[in-house]
């Protein structure tokens, strides 16, 4: 069944909405390299708008809901070097302004859409991570930062979960508690082989890969 008819590459990603009904698709416009998010409704194929509207825009899709038929989107029409945040209805195609941001380079955002780390860059490369109050999460240096993913929070026991080896030759596995004092464990990881992918079930992290040789 086709949904969309675009006579120009390029489609970069496409997502599913919670109840299967609406596709989103991450388009590069006209070769530009800016991205705009389109929305197409499976049953009746209608074309929805969704970034559109906004010229020079690079769409970013930070998370969508696996419950409602909404996502969390990052648009840099205002200031193209950050991106506001907006909640999207994928129904409707509405924006709610969710965050203004002239400083913070990423975020890690709960499933409910809540943003629960904000990531600010610095002159020296090293990175701040704070918590959605402004307080401070983390500090890492440049060397730290560039090995560091965060990917994942549970939010029955208020813990982010991320790769790191500030204390290890290779990537970790590591918990941290988003409440004071922030109570830190690291829960695996394979010497001489980062911890590369993880399998979460119901917000808890039960497996993960390290690859010795080559991935396939």
């Amino acid at each position: 069944m086709r949904l969309s008819s675009f006579t120009t590459p390029e489609i970069i990603q496409f997502f599913w909405s919670a109840d299967s009904k609406k596709v989103s698709l991450l388009k590069d416009e006209n070769g530009t390299g800016q991205l705009n998010l389109h929305g197409f409704d499976v049953e009746s194929k209608e074309h929805l708008s969704y970034t559109e509207q906004f010229t020079g825009v690079n769409a970013k899709v930070i998370k969508l809901s696996p419950s409602k038929n909404q996502a969390l989107v990052g648009l840099n029409h205002r200031n193209p070097h950050f991106h506001d945040l907006y909640l999207l209805d994928l129904d409707s195609g509405n924006l709610s302004l969710v965050l203004q941001n002239d400083i913070y380079a990423k975020f890690l955002v709960s499933d409910e859409l809540e943003v629960i780390l904000k990531m600010k860059i610095n002159k020296d490369g090293s990175w701040t991570v704070f918590l959605k109050n402004d307080e401070v999460f983390l500090s890492l240096t440049s060397e730290e930062a560039f090995q560091t993913e965060f990917i994942s929070y549970n939010s029955s026991n208020k813990a982010v979960y991320f790769l790191d080896n500030r204390f290890a030759n290779t990537n970790q596995l590591t918990q941290k508690s988003i409440l004071a004092p922030f109570q830190e464990d690291v829960l695996g990881g394979q010497d001489p082989s980062d911890v590369d992918e993880v399998m979460f079930i119901q917000g808890f992290p039960k497996a993960y890969a390290s690859y010795y040789t080559q991935k396939k």
